[in-house]
């Protein structure tokens, strides 16, 4: 048997166990722990946004003049669409492992591009984003008030405004989402009634405001040639865009041919409020804000993980003035390093566990200090090694009871006793076997 060769032999068993340790040791530094290859198919993203469509036409408007352009890219394996009716479309296309996505994205843009013209045009106005990212969500945070001071559509909007653009910047982050209750816009709520007695509708109203709110151009004054005497040059600056509740209230829709006039708040009432009610976020119970981070395809999940943890703990996302304020990480796919850690090392003390194993238990082969336990030996002294079955696992003194691998047979057990009596010369009652 290879075991009674070396414990025969001492000085050989020691120098081969040396020599593994020393190969291990000069080993270990090159033992890989995140050079994997890539198994899962790199994808592009293309969204965009049709406010008010339903599911079926968005598909009729907006999917099919997209997918049929996009259709046939090269290295493409397949795509697949969604369209919500909450008016969002995502198309997510999925190219060959090892596809270079910097340059998979360049044609994926451009038929987007060829196919804008054939879109509605409050889709082009929204625009359409086409990015790079895993399908997979990464991390989730959650933004709390603890005591209830914010809703939750003020914690997405700061989460908008304040945070996303932080994370954003971060390396391997490939797309930051905000879920909530949405930003915060002007929301007009029109009375049919009031309206049908005006011989209004609801797209005059729309029309006004496009018109009276929107950034304009007056011009300068005093702008060469000019008259002699004229000496300064002024540029006009006027009103743009609305921004509060009384200013939209004060629009007028119409007028009538003996100076009638008409305005927003006549027919109906204008308040700050969400973009979108179709959804909510709550953390047990309370309103919150979700931050879905999304890594970029190939990137490291454990540094993004952690970058992302340093920049939320970071007094620029979450001042010192804003107390009320708590994040939560709610949702990660990332292992902790400390796990790849722990196995590496493992397997090195395991490893020097099994070659040091059958050289130095046999000084301590005695009635106190070994049991026989899934038939191998347990060796209860100064080096505190476990050899089972030369697999490699490992114990130190004091731990309760030894790793096991499996039930041993009763066949292996009365082979180990008589190997033992043969080895030291006592009998078969001094060794014990471990119950199961």
């Amino acid at each position: 048997m290879i075991s009674k060769f070396f414990i025969e032999r001492p000085v050989l068993a020691n120098v081969l166990a040396i020599l593994m340790i020393l190969i291990g040791a000069v080993a270990l530094y090159g033992l890989p722990i995140s050079q994997y290859p890539n198994v899962v198919p790199p994808t592009v993203q293309v969204t965009t946004t049709y406010p008010g469509a339903s599911a079926r036409t968005l598909m009729d408007t907006v999917a099919l003049p997209i997918e049929q352009q996009v259709n046939g890219v090269e290295n493409m394996i397949y795509m697949q669409s969604t369209s919500a009716s909450d008016g969002s479309y995502t198309l997510t296309v999925t190219f060959n492992i090892g596809t270079d996505l910097d340059t998979a994205q360049v044609p994926v843009q451009n038929r987007v591009a060829s196919a804008l013209a054939s879109l509605p045009v409050a889709v082009q106005s929204q625009g359409v984003t086409v990015q790079k990212k895993a399908t997979a969500i990464l991390l989730f945070v959650a933004l709390t008030s603890p005591d209830n001071r914010y809703d939750s559509l003020y914690l997405a909007n700061y989460a908008t405004i304040s945070i996303r653009d932080e994370l954003s910047r971060l390396p391997g982050v490939g797309n930051v989402n905000i879920s909530g209750a949405g930003q915060y816009s002007m929301r007009v709520w029109l009375d049919p009634d009031k309206l049908k007695a005006r011989s209004l509708n609801a797209q005059d109203v729309v029309a006004t405001l496009q018109q009276q709110s929107q950034q304009v151009t007056a011009g300068q004054v005093g702008t060469p040639p000019t008259p002699p005497g004229v000496n300064f040059q002024y540029t006009i600056d006027l009103q743009g865009r609305l921004t509060d509740v009384e200013q939209f209230a004060n629009v007028i829709v119409k007028t009538g041919s003996a100076g009638e006039i008409t305005r927003l708040h006549d027919v109906g009432r204008v308040e700050l409020g969400a973009q979108t009610y179709s959804q909510i976020f709550t953390l047990d119970g309370q309103p919150a804000a979700g931050i879905g981070i999304y890594q970029t395809p190939g990137a490291n999940a454990l540094d993004v993980e952690r970058e992302v943890k340093v920049k939320m703990e970071m007094p620029m996302v979450i001042p010192a003035w804003h107390p009320m304020l708590e994040r939560v990480y709610i949702y990660k796919t990332a292992h902790h390093p400390r796990l790849e850690t722990d196995y590496k090392q493992f397997a090195l003390d395991a490893a020097m566990a099994t070659a040091a194993a059958p050289t130095f238990l046999k000084p301590h082969l005695t009635s106190d200090s070994v049991e026989l336990v899934d038939g191998g030996v347990w060796a209860n002294n100064p080096i505190g090694v476990v050899a089972i079955e030369a697999v490699g696992m490992l114990n130190w003194p004091g731990d309760s009871a030894p790793a096991r691998s499996r039930r041993p047979s009763p066949g292996a057990c009365h082979r180990a006793r008589r190997a033992a009596r043969a080895r030291t010369g006592r009998g078969g009652e001094f060794y014990r076997v471990r119950p199961l």
